[in-house]
């Protein structure tokens, strides 16, 4: 038997809300906030760590996660260099609490990058998909 809450139990006892906290805890489902996404490591096939995620972009028109914008060296920042990758290509791996690419370091060496100073465009957005290959992306589940 399902029990149904009345207005009254509700006005007396109203439902949690999540907050900022709650939304930035650890995930164990499916869904991660933005917030939790970026500082994440980046792994190759063989578990080597090649950088982190720095942000997402999000197609705001289909409102959905297009690419991660994964980060690697520099010193304190500087000369650290930023590659958009489709969201398609990466895979969570919870043992490494990572993600996982297959593609290592070296191959972003030829790579887009994504300039500070520079807006994205549909060009820019364009020259990255035709860049890597359908078969960096991981089937679907």
């Amino acid at each position: 038997m399902i029990h149904m809450t009345t207005a009254e139990e509700q006005a007396i006892n109203p439902p949690e809300q999540p907050t900022m906290k709650d939304l930035t805890a650890p995930s164990h489902g499916s869904v991660i906030s933005a917030k939790r996404v970026a500082g994440t490591a980046v792994y190759d096939l063989d578990e080597r760590k090649i950088g982190v995620i720095e942000d997402i972009m999000l197609d705001k028109l289909q409102g959905k996660v297009d690419y991660a914008v994964l980060s690697f060296g520099g010193f304190l920042g500087l000369e650290k260099k930023q590659y958009p990758l489709r969201w398609s290509m990466l895979r969570y791996n919870s043992r490494l609490e990572g993600y996982q690419v297959k593609l290592d370091r070296d191959a972003l060496n030829e790579a887009p990058t994504v300039e500070d100073d520079r807006a994205w465009t549909d060009e820019h957005a364009s020259r990255v998909r035709g860049h890597y290959k359908e078969a960096l992306d991981w089937p679907l589940m």
